[in-house]
C-alpha cells in the first residue's frame, strides 16, 4: 500500500508541475529604460514657512510654493510656542495641489473651546520641489 500511495504522490506531484507550468504567458516587452544621471532626486528643494498671530478674526494662515510649476510634496501646521488650553487645530489642507495654474499651498486654521479667545503664534509650512 505504501508503494502505492508513493506512486500517486509522484503523480499528483508532476500533474500540480505542469499544471503550473502551462500558466505561464510570454514574456512582455521591455519597457523605456529610466532616467538617469545626475540631478534626479526625490524630496523637496525647498520649504516655505509663514507665521503669524492667531485670533478670533485672523485664524487661518497660507503658505504657498514660489511657483505654480513647483511641486508640492509635503505641508504641515504648528504652533512654535505651544498650542494654548483653549485652542484647537481644526483644518489643515492643501491648497491647488492638482493643477498648474496657481501655486500650491497648506492652509491651517484654528478654533478655540474657550468663548474668551487667547490669541497665539501658528505657523503654516510647505515644501514644494522644482520640476526638472
Amino acid at each position: 500500500m505504501t508503494d502505492g500511495f508513493y506512486q500517486l504522490t509522484k503523480i499528483i506531484g508532476c500533474a500540480l508541475a505542469l499544471a503550473l507550468a502551462a500558466c505561464q504567458g510570454p514574456a512582455g516587452h521591455d519597457g523605456a529604460q529610466g532616467p538617469a544621471g545626475p540631478g534626479l532626486k526625490r524630496g523637496a528643494d525647498y520649504c516655505n514657512e509663514v507665521t503669524g498671530t492667531v485670533q478670533p478674526i485672523a485664524s487661518q494662515l497660507s503658505a504657498y510654493c514660489n511657483a505654480a510649476a513647483d511641486i508640492p510634496v509635503e505641508g504641515w501646521c504648528y504652533e512654535p510656542s505651544g498650542l494654548p488650553t483653549d485652542a484647537r487645530l481644526v483644518q489643515e489642507f492643501a491648497v491647488a495641489w492638482d493643477t498648474t495654474t496657481t501655486p500650491a499651498g497648506w492652509t491651517c486654521g484654528w478654533t478655540w473651546t474657550d468663548l474668551t479667545p487667547i490669541t497665539f503664534t501658528g505657523a503654516a509650512d510647505i515644501c514644494c520641489a522644482k520640476p526638472p
